[in-house]
């Protein structure tokens, strides 16, 4: 399975189903919360690398590997958690590389919730 199809196919309600039970319209809530909020975040981070403010960097990266793992997205939460902890520890080209991958991978996460959410 190519790391593309593994992204997407990680991504689950199950977890968040099972703590909420059957109330589709907060499923319907959290998933759109974070298709509106995501992009922001990964705005945010790119903004910390153009600047160098690993702060900002780290901090975003925090967030969306949180909001990612409700979603059942563990490969690409790690992701975030390398990005994270570079930015603390202020490894630029680590930095770098890793937010570049982690785009193009936030962009897959996307695609397959908007996917997944005609389906609630």
């Amino acid at each position: 399975m190519s790391n593309k199809s593994s992204l997407a196919a990680e991504v689950t309600f199950d977890a968040l189903i099972e703590m909420l039970g059957d109330h589709p319209e907060i499923l319907l809530d959290i998933v759109t919360s974070f298709l509106d909020d995501a992009p922001n975040l990964m705005q945010a981070i790119s903004e910390g690398i153009e600047t160098k403010n690993f702060e900002l960097v780290e901090r975003n990266a925090h967030t969306i590997k949180s909001s990612s793992r409700l979603f059942g997205a563990e490969q690409f939460a790690a992701q975030c958690q390398i990005l994270e902890d570079s930015a603390k520890n202020e490894q630029w080209n680590e930095v770098k590389t890793i937010a570049s991958s982690l785009q193009q991978n936030y962009l897959l996460i996307a695609q397959e919730l908007t996917h997944k959410l005609k389906t609630i």
